[in-house]
Formats: structure tokens, C-alpha cells, sequence
């Protein structure tokens, strides 16, 4: 009899023990220390594609994200105008063009060049249809480009000259467009051979050689 009840005692000291013990566990396993909690991950955004498409030109660079919105409105104002130069003597000459692009006021915190020539007061001249456009900003340079499709103003400066008579550097003429001058000239540059370019700022910004036998 003292058997039994030594045994009956035995297995009820186990059992409460047992339930402790998953108890214990169970708090310890849910315990704040040992939970790990994934924190969320995010990318910073840096550079953004601007881009502009309109019927005259369209432009596409790649710049930092907190001066995009400038630089979109930078090159959705621009003014183009085209020039149709041309030296002729009897209906037989040679003739070129260039392009004027008129931008809106540039922000101080950026210069702009096109095709690596430094914009002069919001403008700049230039004999290519697909330009490159670079903007340096907080010392570093972002790049682009430019294509001219179809300007709506176009101007024609066509001039009537004696070929032989040219023997050293002649002006043609001067055009003002825009608020800026460009000035034409001839030059002979060899025999039966005459250049005829023009100027703006100091530079040449375009031209063409002639020749005849």
C-alpha cells in the first residue's frame, strides 16, 4: 500500500515539474531581448533623366535629383532661330547655316556649355543640328545633348558678290537676330578657292569653302 501511494506521489512531483519548466521556456523564448525585428530598406534616388520633346528641338540629360526641376524648365524655354548664309556670283555660290539658341535666365548655382563653348548671357551659337549640352554643378559635370528638328524662325542672308575680286578677308555683312551680331565674311584661300564663314563673339561658328575651275 505505501508502495502505491510513494509512486502516485512521484509521478505527480514529475508532472508539476514538467509544466514549470515548459513555462519558464515558453516566457524566455518570447522574451524582448531575443526577438530580432528586420528593419525596412530604402534607395536613395541621386540622378533623373530629363527630358524634353518638342515640335523645334528636343534635349535629354542626366542630372542630380534637386536641380532637375530647373534644369527642365532650362531647356523647355528654349528660343532657336536659324540662319541661312549663302555667297553667290550669278546663281553659282556656296552656302551654310547656323543656329541660335536663346535660353531663359540660368541659375546661379549652374553654368551651362553647348558643344563645350560656355553660354554668354543665356545664348550661344552653333552650326550643329545634334549638339552636346553639359551642365557643371557643385563641381561636377553632367552631360546631354541637343537635336535641332525644325526652328520656326528662320532668317536668310543671302549676298551677291564678284568672286574675283576677293583677295583678302571681306565682310559681307552683320546680322542682328536676338539680341546678339553675327558677322559674315569671305576670304580666298587658295586659287579658285574662297571660305566663306561666320563670326559671333570672337569665334568662328560656321562656314563653307567654294571653288570653282
Amino acid at each position: 500500500m505505501k508502495m502505491k501511494i510513494l509512486v502516485i506521489l512521484f509521478m505527480l512531483v514529475v508532472g508539476v515539474g514538467g509544466c514549470i519548466s515548459t513555462g519558464t521556456l515558453t516566457v524566455t523564448h518570447h522574451s524582448p531581448e531575443n526577438t530580432t525585428t528586420q528593419q525596412p530598406t530604402t534607395t536613395k534616388l541621386e540622378k533623373v533623366w530629363v527630358y524634353v520633346n518638342k515640335s523645334e528641338y528636343n534635349a535629354t540629360i542626366l542630372v542630380p535629383v534637386n536641380i532637375a526641376k530647373e534644369v527642365e524648365e532650362l531647356l523647355d524655354n528654349i528660343t532657336i532661330e536659324q540662319i541661312d548664309i549663302s555667297a553667290k556670283e550669278e546663281g553659282s555660290g556656296a552656302g551654310f547655316r547656323v543656329y541660335i539658341l536663346k535660353f531663359p535666365e540660368v541659375p546661379e548655382s549652374i553654368k551651362l556649355r553647348v558643344d563645350f563653348s560656355p553660354v554668354l548671357n543665356g545664348t550661344i551659337v552653333t552650326s550643329n543640328t545634334i549638339s552636346s549640352i553639359s551642365i557643371v554643378y557643385s563641381g561636377k559635370v553632367y552631360s546631354g545633348n541637343i537635336t535641332i528638328k525644325k526652328p520656326l524662325r528662320i532668317t536668310k542672308a543671302d549676298y551677291q558678290i564678284k568672286f574675283s575680286e576677293i583677295k583678302n578677308r571681306t565682310r559681307l555683312g552683320t546680322i542682328f537676330t536676338l539680341g546678339i551680331t553675327i558677322e559674315v565674311f569671305v576670304e580666298k584661300t587658295g586659287e579658285n578657292e574662297w571660305k566663306i564663314f561666320a563670326v559671333w563673339n570672337n569665334e568662328t561658328v560656321g562656314g563653307i569653302y567654294y571653288s570653282r575651275g
